[in-house]
C-alpha cells in the first residue's frame, strides 16, 4: 500500500492567511510550502506510512544494555519490545516473550537510551526545517523546543501534527511562537510596551496554541511582571532571557521556568553589579538593536571580569529553591564568544549548510556581531571562559540543566551541535551521566512528560537511540549511533546515512533564501 502524505495541517490558502496575519509577504507562503515539500519527499523516500493506514510490525531489541537515565544505572541483557508507537515491554531477556511477527534487532554489545532533546532551537527560520530535520533525526534528536519563530502558530501546529502522525519526517516539537520583547522590532514580531499589552500577548499566544511564552532582553519591568502574572493565571509557563531591567532573583521568584544562555545572570555575580546595571539602562536607550546588543555585551564582559564565586553561589541557592532551570547553550556561546574563523571554516559539517547561510554567518553580516571591535572580541573570549566557570558554580549549587544549542545561530550544526553541547557540559563539570540526563530525563521532567518520555520504560513513547558504546563511560559515545527509533519507527544505520546524504544534497541545491 502506498504512503499517504498530505498537507491538511497547513493547506495553501490557510497558510497564506496565517502568514498575512503575521505581516510577512504572501509569496513566502509558497516558499515555506516548497521547503516543507522537501521534507515530505524525504519521508516518502524512507517509506513512511500513516499510522492509520498500515499496522507496523512489532520491534524487539534483544540482549541489549538499557541505560536508566533517571537512576543512572545500566540494565544488562534486556529485551525491549515496541508495538506501534509505544514501548510494550521491557525486562530481562530470559523473561520477555518476543512476538513472532517482530523485527528482531540483536542488541549484544549495544546500549539503548531515550531519544535526545535539543531544548533550544530555531528550526523554522530562513527555510531551515527541510534541511535541519533529517540532520536532527540522524543524530538521535527526537524532540526539540522551538524558542521563537515568525511562522504563525496555527501553521506551526499543523506541521507538528503531521510530524506526530508520522506523515512528515521530524522531531517532536514544543513551541513558543513569536518572542515577546520590548521596543526592538528586528528580532520579534510581538512587541509590548505596557502591562496591558503584555497580558494581551500572553492571552493571544495561549489561545493560538503556544506551549509556553518566550521573553526577551528589552522588556520593561511592568511588562515583564505582567507576563509573569498573566502566565500564572492562564496556566502557561514562561521562559527565556532575563530582561536587563529585571534581576535574576526577581525573575526566579516571579516564576520564570528556564533561563537561556545565562542571560542576565553574570551581573548578579559581579562585585560591580550597580555599575553594570547602569550600563544596561544606557543600552536600553539605544534605538538600534545591534548597537544595544553591543553595549549589553560590553556590560557582560565587565561582569565577567569582576565575577564573584561567592555571589554566584548565593544566586544558585535561589535558583535551586525556586526550581529555575538553566539552558546554557554553551556551543552557541563558544561559536559567538570564542569565534575562530580559521578553524570553523574547515569544519567538515559545513557541507550541510547552504551557501547563503554561510554568508549570513560572517561576523560582519551577523546582527549580533557586526559592530564588534577586536577589543570587544578579546573580551568576549574572556566572557565565554567565565560562563564555563559560572556553569560549574551553579552546578555545584544544585541547579538543574537542560541541553540546548540555539540551533539557527552561526556554526551550530543541526543534531551534531547537541553532541557538542554534551561534550561542553562534561568539560564544564557535569558527569557523562548528568550531561545525558540534560538531554533526556531532564527535558521530560521540565516539560511535565515524565510519564511518556525520558526513560526506556514500558508504556512510554518509542523514541530511542541505539548506541555502539556506553555513553556513561564517555559522553562522546552518544555519537556512535547504530539506529534511531522515531515514534515507533525503526531507522537503521543505512536509513540514517540516507538522511545525511539527502540533507547534504538539499543544502547544495537550496538557495537558503526561504523565509519563515
Amino acid at each position: 500500500m502506498g504512503s499517504t502524505l498530505d498537507l491538511t495541517g497547513f493547506p495553501r490558502e490557510e497558510l497564506k492567511r496565517d502568514i498575512g496575519r503575521s505581516c510577512l509577504p504572501q509569496e513566502d507562503a509558497m516558499t515555506l510550502l516548497r521547503s516543507l515539500l522537501l521534507v515530505l519527499v524525504a519521508t516518502l523516500a524512507l517509506g513512511s506510512h500513516s499510522n492509520h493506514e498500515i499496522q507496523k510490525p512489532p520491534i524487539a531489541f534483544t540482549h541489549v544494555a538499557v541505560i536508566d537515565t533517571e537512576g543512572a544505572l545500566i540494565q544488562q541483557d534486556m529485551t525491549v519490545v515496541i508495538v506501534g508507537d509505544h514501548i510494550a515491554d521491557v525486562g530481562r531477556a530470559v523473561e520477555i516473550k518476543v512476538p513472532s511477527t517482530a523485527q528482531v534487532i540483536d542488541g549484544r554489545g549495544k546500549f539503548l537510551i531515550p531519544g535526545l532533546w535539543d531544548m533550544h532551537v530555531h528550526i523554522f527560520s530562513e527555510g531551515r526545517f527541510p534541511i535541519v530535520s533529517p540532520l536532527l533525526i540522524a543524530n538521535g534528536v527526537t524532540g526539540v523546543r522551538e524558542m521563537g519563530t515568525y511562522v504563525p502558530l496555527p501553521t506551526l501546529n499543523g506541521i507538528r501534527n503531521q510530524v506526530a502522525e508520522g506523515r512528515l519526517l521530524g522531531p517532536r516539537i514544543v513551541a513558543a511562537g513569536p518572542v515577546v520583547d520590548g521596543q526592538f522590532k528586528d528580532w520579534t514580531n510581538l512587541n509590548v510596551t505596557t502591562a496591558s499589552e503584555a497580558r494581551q500577548a500572553v492571552q493571544s499566544l495561549k489561545q493560538q496554541g503556544a506551549d509556553f511564552i518566550k521573553v526577551y532582553d528589552n522588556l520593561s519591568r511592568p511588562a515583564y511582571f505582567a507576563i509573569a502574572d498573566e502566565s500564572r493565571k492562564r496556566g502557561i509557563p514562561f521562559v527565556g532571557h532575563i530582561p536587563w531591567a529585571v534581576s535574576p532573583r526577581e525573575a526566579s521568584e516571579a516564576g520564570e521556568r528556564s533561563v537561556e544562555h545565562f542571560v542576565g545572570i553574570l551581573p548578579a555575580c559581579s562585585t560591580q553589579e550597580t555599575e553594570i546595571l547602569r550600563q544596561y539602562d544606557e543600552a536600553l536607550k539605544e534605538p538600534d538593536f545591534s548597537l544595544a546588543n553591543l553595549k549589553g555585551v560590553r556590560a557582560d564582559i565587565q561582569a565577567a571580569d569582576t565575577f564573584s564565586t561567592e555571589r554566584c553561589t548565593v544566586l544558585a541557592s535561589v535558583f535551586r529553591t525556586n526550581r529555575t532551570w538553566q539552558c546554557p547553550t554553551l556551543v552557541e556561546q563558544r561559536a559567538s564568544y570564542a569565534f575562530d574563523a580559521s578553524s570553523m571554516v574547515k569544519d567538515w559539517r559545513l557541507k550541510y549548510i547552504p551557501q547563503k547561510w554561510l554568508s549570513d554567518w560572517a561576523p560582519e553580516n551577523d546582527i549580533f556581531l557586526k559592530d564588534f571591535t577586536a577589543a570587544d572580541q578579546e573580551g568576549r573570549v574572556r566572557l565565554y571562559r567565565r560562563l564555563l566557570e559560572l556553569l560549574n558554580t551553579l552546578h555545584r549549587g544544585g541547579v538543574d540543566f537542560l541541553a540546548g544549542t540555539d540551533l539557527g545561530r552561526p556554526f551550530i550544526f543541526a543534531g551534531f551541535g547537541l553532541h557538542d553541547e554534551l561534550e561542553l557540559l562534561v568539560s564544564s563539570g557535569l558527569t557523562p551521566t548528568q550531561a545525558l540526563q540534560a538531554a533526556t530525563w531532564n527535558p521530560a521532567r521540565f516539560l511535565g512528560l515524565e510519564r511518556s518520555l525520558g526513560t526506556v520504560e514500558k508504556g512510554k513513547l518509542a523514541d530511542l537511540v541505539l548506541l555502539d558504546a556506553n555513553p556513561l563511560e564517555d559522553i562522546h559515545n552518544t555519537q556512535k549511533i547504530r539506529a534511531v527509533v522515531l515514534n515507533g519507527r525503526y531507522l537503521d544505520r543505512a536509513a540514517l546515512d540516507k538522511l545525511l546524504a539527502g540533507a547534504e544534497a538539499n543544502a547544495k541545491g537550496s538557495s537558503g533564501n526561504l523565509k519563515d
